[in-house]
């Protein structure tokens, strides 16, 4: 009896990882995009970018002298503070390693504000830039 119900613990164990391993790694069925926190978990407010290009991107928040290199279909979410921030947002090609190569095309320079608990999403799309 001990032999049976360790098995199925077991078992049970390996089907709920497999499971959370799934839903980790995809998009939602309502087609969100699973996002990485990139910095400032904490927030308290929130930038995220949905790169939805065929090519990288690649965006900078000057005032936190930070950044990050997207490839296709990624989703990146950092931690603003409240209030008026600028982000800088390039096409980019990308390299072996996923980051961004070199940028090419224009920069667009998008304003937001949030409030603590907010979220700002920028979509990227074809006809962003």
């Amino acid at each position: 009896m001990r032999i049976v119900i360790k098995s199925l613990t077991s078992v049970f164990l390996i089907i709920l990882l497999a499971g959370f391993i799934t839903a980790c790694g995809s998009s939602g069925g309502d087609g969100e995009t699973h996002c990485d926190v990139v910095a400032n978990a904490g927030g308290p407010a929130y930038l995220k970018v949905i790169n939805h290009l065929e090519t990288g991107l690649s965006w900078v928040i000057q005032e936190y002298a930070f950044g990050a290199d997207m490839k296709p279909g990624e989703c990146t979410i950092f931690g603003v503070s409240a209030g008026t921030h600028t982000v800088e947002l390039t096409q980019c090609y990308i390299s072996d390693n996923s980051a961004c190569s070199s940028n090419f095309g224009t920069t667009k320079t998008r304003n937001f504000s949030v409030a603590d608990g907010e979220t700002y999403t920028i979509d990227v799309t074809e006809g962003f830039f």
